[in-house]
């Protein structure tokens, strides 16, 4: 059995409101192929580690470096293995400032997700359903994804696990700022972390509570109907945000 590197890149897009005096619309997006929508994806060639070998794939279709990389799951249900490929599953994160041109073979397509309902992809909608089963005090979560189409059922099976892994890793660590531009606002950071959790925060109580991770610059936009937007960039600092 051939061991596959399949990525879920996601991508923070931005598109102009119609209304000057609206923020801008946050627009989560995906890379897959044009042909068949499918993630990006390599045999492990074992010439290198498994995360170096993935990087420099994913560096040759979006032509940057400027992406997060992580390694969040194996896929190893039976079912799955009908194409003999066991799939490891990496989340990968970046903001669309940082990609400038995409291999010819790709694009970057929008995302919706509502939790235990839908996942839209592009123009097709796939519903499913998290279940929890619980054994001897454990509790396993289950994605039950309505097709017939394993191998649909297969992708959509591995972006569901990214995305959920994204939402539990984006309180707890700095996953917020990889989708981020180099300068934002601390309204882009709200407005990025409600469509990623889809929740709705308190804006005074949110802004407490990301300030102290980031650093003002000196750029101030204008180009909005409201007062003039401070822009931040991200302090790196050892903190973990809590």
């Amino acid at each position: 059995m051939n061991i596959n590197l399949v990525t879920c890149l996601f991508v923070m897009d931005t598109q102009k409101s119609e209304n000057n005096k609206k923020t801008d619309i946050k627009v989560l997006k995906i890379l897959v192929k044009k042909t068949n929508k499918s993630l990006p994806n390599i045999y492990f060639k074992q010439q290198d580690d498994m995360k170096t070998e993935l990087k420099d794939y994913i560096t040759k279709i979006i032509n940057t470096k400027t992406f997060h990389l992580e390694q969040v799951y194996t896929l190893a249900e039976r079912k799955y293995f009908a194409d003999k490929k066991l799939d490891i599953i990496y989340l990968s994160l970046a903001n669309i400032e940082n990609i400038k041109n995409i291999d010819e073979q790709y694009e970057l397509i929008p995302i919706k997700f509502k939790t235990n309902e839908y996942c839209q992809l592009g123009e097709t909608t796939i519903k499913y359903k998290t279940k929890e089963l619980k054994n001897n005090c454990n509790i396993e979560y289950i994605h039950e994804i309505e097709t017939e189409d394993i191998n649909l059922e297969k992708q959509i099976m591995e972006i569901i696990i990214a995305y959920k892994h994204l939402k539990n890793r984006i309180d707890n660590t700095d996953a917020i700022f990889k989708l981020l531009p180099q300068k934002f606002s601390l309204e882009d950071t709200r407005i990025i972390y409600e469509l990623i959790t889809e929740t709705k925060v308190d804006k005074s109580n949110f802004r407490k509570r990301i300030i102290k991770y980031c650093e003002k610059t000196d750029e101030i936009v204008k180009d909005k109907a409201y007062r003039p937007t401070i822009m931040y960039k991200y302090n790196l600092t050892d903190k973990i945000w809590l």
